[in-house]
């Protein structure tokens, strides 16, 4: 009876275990955290800065649990280890796509070039991020070296620091109209050329082998090799390969998915078809919502209004994470919707580390740095205009 018992066991465990593709895993939550599709959030980078939102937020009047607290990866364990007091989740920031020099964890691993003066292509080491950023380089989604640092560094790092879930950054290099990497593929039919953030054409629907290919591959490792770890995974502003990494990823951080309405090079809108002139780059997400999983959406400009209207055609479908909050990414201001209108703001309790603030809200700006001994890293949000550029601001975390 024992021998059957252990064969029966073992046989449940088998058939109940994770399935494999040939990508690796799926994204069923087994062994990691997967978000519900609707929940509470907050993003603050600068941890810093005070007040903390403190474990609850009001929606309509009601106290909601304030479900996931974004914050960046260097945060203190401390810091962490007193969010997840509240009983949220913590996801972890940091840059997948680029080589930051402030992160003197891993930054020296990289091989190749270490400027970030002009178009240096150079071992795993690519071209300058955009401007202002061209202390960023892009690195190359398919060196091995490269994605040796994320798995065996970056990730058991993240994972020690107590993060449940892991935020990749600059993660669609294969936009060509915007990004210029210096990993393309410069010939060939499918492949078009490469202009930096001037031009309404995009290349991703022609799927040069190179570009778009390569970095849908290196998201799936970033997925694979978190869940892995046992972390759930954002994908990070990366509407055109949605529908292919809905399998792999845990949920969805989009920045201002509704101010962009992007075009192919064959002239057609994304979403146009579901949403007609109402379409936006958030329809790229809908396989996400479809598939019962959450989307996270963050506004820098507007009113929390009008964002909740912009975002009310996706209700249907389960509805989007909404909040509108400065690109600082401070505490305050934080404006969330709740089923499609802006909730109820209702009494604030904040938290900090030596004293509580209920009503006077630190200012920050984006452009003056913090001057403390602590840690100074920074994240990139995009702007609210016809071209894919980003605004970043400088962050200091405790």
């Amino acid at each position: 009876m024992i021998q059957i018992t252990a064969l029966f066991l073992l046989l449940s465990a088998a058939l109940n275990a994770a399935p494999l593709s040939n990508s690796g895993l799926q994204s069923r939550g087994d062994g990691w955290y997967t978000p519900p599709q609707t929940f509470q959030w907050q993003w603050q980078i600068d941890l810093a800065a005070v007040p903390r939102v403190a474990p609850d937020v009001y929606a309509n009047g009601t106290k909601a649990e304030l479900l996931i607290y974004d914050v960046d990866i260097e945060a203190s364990p401390a810091t962490i280890a007193e969010i997840k007091s509240w009983g949220a989740k913590v996801a972890c920031y940091f840059e997948a796509g680029t080589w930051v020099a402030r992160r003197t964890k891993w930054a020296p691993l990289f091989p190749g070039a270490k400027t970030a003066t002009g178009k240096n292509v150079a071992g795993s080491l690519g071209y300058s991020y955009e401007a202002p950023y061209t202390d960023e380089l892009w690195v190359n989604p398919s060196d091995p070296e490269v994605r040796r640092i994320i798995k065996d560094v970056i990730y058991p790092f993240a994972k020690a620091q107590g993060c449940d879930l892991v935020e990749p950054d600059n993660v669609q290099g294969y936009e060509r109209d915007s990004y210029c990497t210096g990993f393309e593929a410069t010939t060939g039919a499918n492949c078009g050329a490469c202009k930096s953030g001037s031009t309404k054409e995009y290349f991703i629907d022609k799927k040069c082998d190179a570009d778009y290919n390569a970095w849908l591959d290196f998201n799936k490792f970033l997925a694979d090799e978190a869940h892995k770890q046992g972390m759930g995974v954002a994908l990070k502003n990366n509407h055109f390969q949605a529908a292919e990494l809905v399998g792999y990823h845990d949920y969805v951080l989009s920045e201002e998915c509704v101010s962009y309405a992007s075009t192919f090079s064959n002239g057609t809108q994304v979403g146009f078809e579901v949403f007609g002139s109402k379409a936006n780059d958030c329809a790229g997400y809908l396989p996400f919502l479809k598939a019962g999983k959450a989307v996270t959406l963050t506004q820098y400009k507007g009113t929390i209004g009008k964002l909740c209207s912009d975002a009310a055609p996706f209700l249907p479908y389960g509805g989007f994470n909404s909040i509108l909050k400065k690109t600082s990414l401070t505490a305050t201001p934080r404006a969330a919707c709740c089923g499609g209108v802006p909730c109820n703001a209702g009494p604030q309790p904040t938290t900090t580390t030596t004293t509580t603030t209920t009503t006077t809200k630190k200012p920050t700006t984006t452009t003056t740095k913090k001057t403390t001994t602590t840690t100074t890293t920074t994240t990139k949000k995009p702007t609210t205009t016809t071209t894919k550029t980003t605004t970043k601001a400088k962050t200091t975390t405790v």
